[in-house]
Order: structure tokens, then sequence, then C-alpha cells
């Protein structure tokens, strides 16, 4: 946690946003705030805010994206907080800016060149390393076959053959050098690369920032679920009834959307999943289309799965599984890892999926 809070310097309450107004060296809380409007207007956000010594508020230099993003989405969804449901905030704008503050996180266009450039220098300087280790090993099979040679020449070839040897072998070592003044430059670019995904690529921040304004906006209209005990407004979900023919409800559904989209289904993995008899099952709409969850509220487990090749199977709590499916598979393996269970479809699958709903069984 790179995160802290400060007191407000109107009311002392710890806060871990604040809000400048006026001067850049004037802040408060957003209750307080709430009581000199419309006196004074927010001008912008800091986050985890860090006063310099002369007086300016800045946002915390530590502060990592995915902290910011957690804490917007406890403004959202309270009720999956955490520990940070306490500094969640209620005031649009003041949500709005800590978004746009991780909007101004995601690496720019001059970072990806720069990105692009360090690919490029580490792709070249290991060509350049690959090529020297393939000359240094001919140059050492030349030297050993001459070495063989020697042996069965007669003495007046024998000077000609050492003077070639003696060449090589100085070619080896010159190869060796430059193969060691390599190493730097490639520990160098990998460096820059790793410091790129350093937290998470650009373009999965991107992804979480157009969802989290999807989200502010729907919340903004009162149509974004704030609690796991109150029905999800915004549905994305068609639900199936368990009983009696619901299998041949996933079949239509899924014979019509490849007949749609073209696209193939293993309804095969589907079926063995439909035999645990779950409780309640919902197929996507929209952007979840093609997805399917199997809600077994006894065990408080829910699986979710595209029975497309190459996807794996998700599983995780009955309670939360319509606030994760929200989630880009960026997002669940990144912030809620702890959250959900991967199943790969390799051949043991099944084995897999059968021994966590037996560990969720009632005792």
């Amino acid at each position: 946690m790179s995160y802290s809070t400060r007191e407000c310097p109107l009311c002392s309450t710890p806060s871990l946003v604040l809000v400048l107004y006026g001067e850049r060296t004037e802040a408060c809380c957003e209750k307080c705030l709430s009581r000199i409007q419309p006196v004074a207007q927010a001008e912008r956000v800091v986050f985890s805010p860090e006063q310099l010594p002369d007086g300016t508020w800045i946002t915390g230099n530590d502060v990592e994206f995915g902290e910011m993003r957690t804490f917007v989405d406890a403004c959202l969804r309270p009720a999956t907080g955490g520990t940070l449901k306490k500094f969640a905030v209620s005031d649009p704008q003041i949500v709005l800016g800590v978004i746009e503050l991780m909007r101004a996180s995601i690496v720019g266009p001059e970072e990806r060149k720069k990105f692009a450039e360090a690919r490029v220098q580490l792709v070249s300087v290991q060509q350049n390393n690959d090529s020297l280790t393939q000359e240094e090993a001919a140059t050492q099979k030349q030297i050993y076959d001459l070495a063989r040679e020697l042996w069965s020449v007669s003495e007046n070839k024998r000077p000609a053959l050492r003077e070639r040897m003696k060449v090589l072998e100085l070619r080896g070592k010159e190869i060796r050098g430059e193969m060691k003044d390599l190493g730097p430059h490639i520990a160098k670019a990998k460096a820059n690369l790793q410091e790129f995904f350093r937290e998470e690529v650009p373009r999965g921040r991107e992804h979480i920032v157009e969802r989290l304004l999807r989200e502010y906006k729907a919340w903004r209209r009162g149509a974004l679920a704030v609690s796991f005990e109150l029905p999800v407004k915004r549905v994305h979900w068609h639900i199936l009834k368990p009983a009696g023919n619901s299998w041949q409800e996933l079949v239509r559904y899924y014979e019509s959307l490849s007949r749609n989209t073209g696209r193939r289904f293993d309804l095969d993995r589907l079926r063995a999943i439909h035999e645990f008899k779950p409780d309640e099952i919902f197929v996507g709409s929209a952007s979840f289309e093609g997805y399917v969850v199997f809600v077994f509220n006894s065990l408080n487990m829910a699986v979710l799965d595209c029975p497309e090749v190459g996807n794996a199977l998700y599983i995780m709590e009955a309670r939360k599984w319509k606030f994760l499916s929200q989630m880009s598979k960026t997002e669940l393996r990144h912030f809620h890892r702890e959250d959900i269970r991967r199943v790969l479809h390799y051949s043991y699958w099944l084995s897999d999926l059968t021994y966590y709903l037996r560990q969720s069984s009632p005792k």
C-alpha cells in the first residue's frame, strides 16, 4: 500500500481525497466543500494528498494506478469497498476527478514510442548476441577440426595449420569480448521493457478507465447496483429457469448465436457443468454475449464460462459474480485474484471443477 490519508485542513477528518479550491494551497474534504460551495468552486482533486513546502497540495508521488481504481470502485459500489469504504465519497465531481487522475497516469504516445524503441533495441542486441554465439561455436568447431587434422598431415603442412588455428583463436577471443560488451545493453533494454510493464500494460489501463467512466455515468443516473443485496438494474444477463428444459434453452441460445456470428461453441463443456444442477442460469447479452453463468446458491459459488476454444472458466462467490463479471480478464487477474479461481480447459478441467464444488459443499 503506497497511498496515505491526510487530515482535512478545515475539520481534521482523515481523508484519502482532498479538493482544491481558490488557490492551490487551499484544500478540504468532501464534507467541508459542501458547506463552502458555491462560494468556493472545486478546481481539482488530489489523491493520497501531499503538501509541498510552499503549501501547494499535490497527488502523492508513490500512488499506484490500481489504488485509485480500487477507490473509485468503492465510491461507485460501497459494498465492494473493503478497507477503502470508509474513505469513499459521493460527490460526482470528486469521483470523476479521481478517474481523470487515472487517465492522466496512463502511458501516453511519447511513452509508447519509447516502448517501441526499447523493444526494437532489445530484439536487435539479442540478434547480435545470437549471431556472435553462432559464430563463436563455428569458430571453436574449426579449431577442433584443425587440431585433429594436425595428427594426420605431414610435418611440413603443420605450421600453416597452426597459423590458421592461431587466427581462429584470436577471433574467438574477440567474439567473446563483443558478447561481454553486449551484456549491459541487453540488461538495459530488458529493464526498459520491465519498467513499462511494471504495474500493468497501458492498454489494459485504458480499458479500466473506459469501464469506470461507463459505470460512473450509470451511477449518476442511479442505474448502477450499489449493493449485492439489491437487484442489479443495469442488466447484461438473461435468466433461464434451471428446472425443466433449461438445457434445451441453452442449446437454442448457442445455436442461434452460432448462426448469427459464425462462432463455434463446445456445448459438451456446458453440459458437464449443467449436470451439477445449478440453482440459477444466466446467459449474456450485449458485451457479455456468448457467456453463461451457473449459480449454486447453497455453495455460494458461481461458474462463468464462454464455451469457445481458448477461453478459461472462472469460479467466484455467488454473491459477487454480478460485480466481478463487469471486469475485464486483465482486471480480474490483477486486482481480484483472491476472488476468483481460473480453470483452463485442459484434459482434467472437469476434475478441478468437481474438486472446487465439493470443497464448497456444506458439511
